[in-house]
C-alpha cells in the first residue's frame, strides 16, 4: 500500500511540475494546474525561435489578473517568456484557458522571409474544494480500570482482498493539429473539420488523455492528399472502453488557388527583329509592328503566360499581304473558361500602282497606230494605189486597239 501511494505522489507531482507546450514556438505553463477556492495560480506564456506574434490569454471562467496580452513584431529571432498572467476562482471546477492569435517564424521560401501560424493552444486548471479542518476530538473521561479475565482464544478473521474498480474514462482533454490548428475543441465533440492550403502536405495530430492510465492511438506525422483527409484518433481507458475523435482535413486544389489568386494573361511578350508600339504591359492588349522588308510572310513571337497550363494559340501570322495584316494571341486556361486576347497589327509596305502609268503608254500606242494607218492610206489614195489591198497588207502588219 505505501509503495502505491508513493507511486501516485510521484506521477501527481510530474504532472504539477510539467511545462506544457502546444504548437511549435509557444509554451503556456501553469505553476499549479490543481487549487483550492480563493488559490492563485501563474499562468506564464513563452516563445521559442518566434520572429514576431499577437497572442492573447483567455478564460472560460474565474478570473485572469496581471498581462494577458502580448504583441512583438521586431522581426527578430526570440525565445523568452512574453507574459505572466494570474488565474483564481470562486467556484470549484475544471476551467479551460485559451492561449489564441499568431506567431511569424522564419521561412526562406515565402516572399518575406516570415509564415505566420495560428495559435489555439488550450490548458486546464482544476479548483478544488479547501478541505476543513476537523475539530479537535476532546479527551475522553478516564474510567475506572475493570478487572480482567482472561481472554478466550481469539477467532482469526477472515481477509477479504477488496477488489479496485477500474476508470472507464476514455475522454480526451486536447486535440488538434500543427500547423492550422482548431480552436473549439470538447471532450464530448468527437467529429471535427478544417481547411489548409494546398502547399501543406503534412500535419501533426496531437492528442492528450484526460486519464493518465488512458491510452491514445492514431496520433502523430499525417500525410495528406489533395481534397478529403479523414483522421481518426482512438482514446482506450484503462476498463477497456474506448472513444474514437474523428478530424478531416480538407486540403485546397492547387487549380483552385491559382484562379482564386490571379487572372489570366502575359508576363512578356516579344516579336522576335521588331518593335511593339507600345511597349508591352500586360494589361495593354493592341499593339503595332511595322515591317519594312516586303519579302517577310510571318513573324515570330515569345511570349509567357503568368499561368503555366495556359496554352497559347497564334491566328493570322501566315502569309502576311502588302498593307495591314491583323494578328491574334490568345490565351486558354486548361479546365477553366478563362481565355484572354491580345491583338497586333503588323504593316508592310504597300506595292506600286502602275495601272495608271500603262493605260497611259497604250493609249499612246492605240494613237499612233491610227495615224500610220491615216498617212498610209492618204498616200494610197495620191499614188492611185488600191485601198483595199493596202488595208489588207496593213492590217497584217498592225493590229489596231
Amino acid at each position: 500500500m505505501k509503495k502505491s501511494l508513493k507511486i501516485i505522489f510521484i506521477v501527481l507531482f510530474v504532472l504539477c511540475i510539467h511545462n506544457v507546450v502546444y504548437g511549435a514556438g509557444v509554451g503556456i505553463t501553469p505553476s499549479s494546474k490543481t487549487i483550492n477556492i480563493g488559490e492563485t495560480t501563474n499562468i506564464n506564456v513563452s516563445v521559442q525561435d518566434a520572429c514576431g506574434w499577437d497572442l492573447t490569454l483567455t478564460s472560460a471562467g474565474g478570473s485572469l489578473g496581471g498581462t494577458t496580452r502580448d504583441v512583438d513584431t521586431t522581426g527578430v529571432p526570440t525565445t523568452k517568456t512574453i507574459f505572466t498572467a494570474t488565474f483564481s476562482a470562486n467556484a470549484a471546477g475544471v476551467y479551460t484557458l485559451n492561449l489564441s492569435g499568431a506567431i511569424s517564424v522564419d521561412d526562406p521560401n515565402s516572399p518575406t522571409g516570415l509564415t505566420k501560424k495560428n495559435i489555439g493552444n488550450l490548458v486546464k486548471i482544476t479548483v478544488l474544494e479547501p478541505t476543513p479542518t476537523p475539530a479537535p476530538t476532546p479527551e475522553p473521561t478516564p474510567t475506572p480500570k475493570p478487572v480482567t479475565k482472561p481472554n478466550p482464544t481469539p477467532t482469526p478473521k477472515k481477509v477479504t482482498q477488496a477488489t479496485i474498480q477500474k476508470s472507464g474514462n476514455a475522454n480526451l482533454s486536447n486535440l488538434g493539429i500543427e500547423p492550422y490548428d482548431f480552436t473549439d475543441f470538447t471532450p464530448d465533440t468527437t467529429t471535427y473539420s478544417v481547411t489548409v492550403p494546398y502547399e501543406i502536405t503534412e500535419v501533426k495530430l496531437y492528442a492528450t488523455p484526460q486519464d493518465t492510465k488512458a491510452k491514445v492511438t492514431g496520433d502523430g506525422i499525417k500525410q495528406l492528399n489533395e481534397g478529403e483527409n479523414i483522421l481518426t484518433v482512438t482514446c482506450t481507458a484503462e476498463n477497456g472502453a474506448n472513444k474514437t475523435y474523428t478530424v478531416t482535413i480538407i486540403r485546397e486544389a492547387q487549380l483552385q488557388i491559382q484562379e482564386e489568386s490571379k487572372e489570366l494573361k502575359l508576363e512578356n511578350l516579344e516579336v522576335v527583329g521588331f518593335d511593339l508600339d507600345p511597349e508591352f504591359d500586360s494589361d495593354t492588349h493592341i499593339y503595332n509592328v511595322k515591317i519594312e522588308n516586303e519579302n517577310v510572310e510571318s513573324l515570330t513571337f515569345l511570349a509567357k503566360p503568368n499561368y503555366e497550363n495556359a496554352k497559347i494559340v497564334v491566328a493570322g501570322n501566315e502569309n502576311l499581304k502588302p498593307g495591314e495584316n491583323k494578328i491574334t494571341i490568345e490565351l486558354l486556361l486548361e479546365d477553366s473558361d478563362k481565355s484572354i486576347k491580345y491583338t497586333i497589327f503588323a504593316t508592310k509596305p504597300e506595292l506600286p500602282d502602275y495601272s495608271e502609268e500603262v493605260a497611259r503608254l497604250k493609249q499612246e500606242a492605240k494613237d499612233k497606230n491610227l495615224l500610220i494607218f491615216v498617212l498610209l492610206i492618204v498616200l494610197a489614195i495620191s499614188t492611185g494605189l488600191n485601198i483595199a489591198v493596202l488595208v489588207d497588207k496593213i492590217k497584217s502588219k498592225i493590229k489596231l486597239k
